[in-house]
């Protein structure tokens, strides 16, 4: 027997999951930031799980579609279960540098890794749960209404964080300045524009020809006996 549930419930309970399971890497980076910073608003505090699940309401409702949603969806969870493990165990973030270590990771150094404890975790975070989606019936609507509540469904996210950041804005930003790294401990935001950027650099960026720029520059001052300064202001001149 299988459960149904209509498309957007759905969605919801899968950013929920990722929410609290999938990102618990990033609830143990948070914890060791808190115990530095005593004075953290309760209310900024208490805001945070709110303002992730708004963020993976909006990443998997643009993931979750009619009869693509099970593979999409499914590979998600696999590799994320796995890029929870490694932030977990290891202490690493999925950023530009470590995408391209995974890439150029070779078999024995692959399997080198392999444990009891990755077994469990991928049991855990990855077997279950896709059994448990398998056992779900999605509902979609229409395309047009599909669409349509799926509009409503992020423009709902997109206003919670708004919100959010409206009351907490100081204290995100102070968090994010400071902790950059946190960006990099979201999941799955943070492997999927890790590998975008590294395919971009590699497929694109790499093969561009090489062009010359500013070939028409003229020094108007090549006669000029005077010394000239040059001035260049370098930093983060726009809170200056």
């Amino acid at each position: 027997m299988k459960i149904r549930l209509n498309s957007i419930v759905y969605t919801l309970l899968i950013a929920l999951f990722f929410t609290i399971f999938q990102n618990i890497a990033v609830w143990e980076r948070l914890d060791i930031i808190f115990e530095s910073l005593p004075d953290a608003s309760m209310g900024f505090k208490l805001s945070l799980p709110f303002f992730i699940l708004a963020i993976m309401n909006v990443v998997f409702t643009l993931f979750t579609w009619p009869y693509l949603h099970r593979a999409v969806i499914g590979l998600i969870i696999i590799i994320s279960s796995m890029a929870t493990f490694g932030m977990h165990q290891y202490g690493v973030v999925l950023d530009y540098d470590m995408i391209v270590n995974v890439i150029e990771t070779d078999t024995n150094e692959a399997t080198s890794y392999m444990s009891t404890s990755v077994v469990l975790w991928f049991v855990s975070l990855a077997v279950i749960p896709l059994f448990i989606m398998s056992r779900i019936e999605v509902k979609f609507n229409g395309v047009i209404k599909e669409v349509i509540f799926k509009a409503l469904s992020i423009v709902g996210s997109v206003v919670v964080v708004a919100l959010i950041a409206s009351m907490y804005y100081k204290d995100y930003a102070s968090l994010l300045r400071n902790n950059a790294e946190i960006k990099s401990t979201l999941n799955p935001t943070n492997y999927i524009t890790a590998t975008f950027r590294v395919a971009k650099t590699r497929l694109y960026e790499a093969n561009l020809p090489f062009v010359q720029i500013g070939t028409d520059a003229v020094n108007r001052n090549a006669d000029n006996e005077q010394k000239n300064v040059l001035v260049v202001v370098v930093g983060e001149t726009a809170r200056a």
